[in-house]
């Protein structure tokens, strides 16, 4: 893992971390990296792991977030859990107002696949389209744009295959 990034310590405590594409500041102190998956999770991103490595004596399980131990899931369990009536036995609250669904309609017509492609997915590249009636690059028999005196100058490679027979050969 350290072997990807290159760490640059300010202090015993403190890093740059530089990664081929991103750099991100890890403070161990105050258990925070820059690119906030520390924060978010608890759990030390991979940023941290690798600064923990490097600094010798450094265990990272004193860095993993108290609610991911045993105890804390132990703690949470500790206390009764009170039961609940049956629901036919609640008191009706008046709200004043009711609650309906949202408005939404269907559209019409099929529904779109809206699939999510991965960033690795090769994308699809055009293909380019060759004339059967001049011979160039870029566009279709039917919307080709050249005079058949142009073409005829290009010689009888270039023609379509219908004109091509009615042509006498030459000897």
């Amino acid at each position: 893992m350290t072997n990807e990034f290159i760490i640059k310590r300010s202090d015993d405590m403190r890093a740059e971390i530089t990664s081929p594409t991103h750099r991100f500041v890890v403070d161990l102190i105050a258990r925070e990296c820059s690119c906030n998956r520390w924060t978010l999770t608890g759990m030390p991103c991979s940023h941290a792991t690798a600064l923990i490595q490097e600094i010798r004596g450094l265990d990272i399980v004193e860095f993993i977030d108290p609610c991911y131990y045993t105890e804390a899931y132990g703690a949470t369990y500790e206390l009764r859990v009170n039961p609940l009536m049956d629901r036919q036995l609640w008191e009706h609250v008046d709200l004043g107002y009711t609650v309906l669904p949202p408005m939404s309609r269907r559209p019409r017509g099929r529904p779109k696949k809206k699939r999510i492609k991965d960033p690795n997915e090769a994308k699809k590249t055009k293909r380019m389209h060759k004339c059967s009636r001049c011979g160039n690059w870029g566009h279709h028999k039917s919307s080709c744009k050249e005079s058949l005196q142009t073409i005829e100058a290009q010689g009888t490679h270039a023609l379509p295959k219908q004109l091509r027979k009615q042509q006498p050969k030459r000897r």
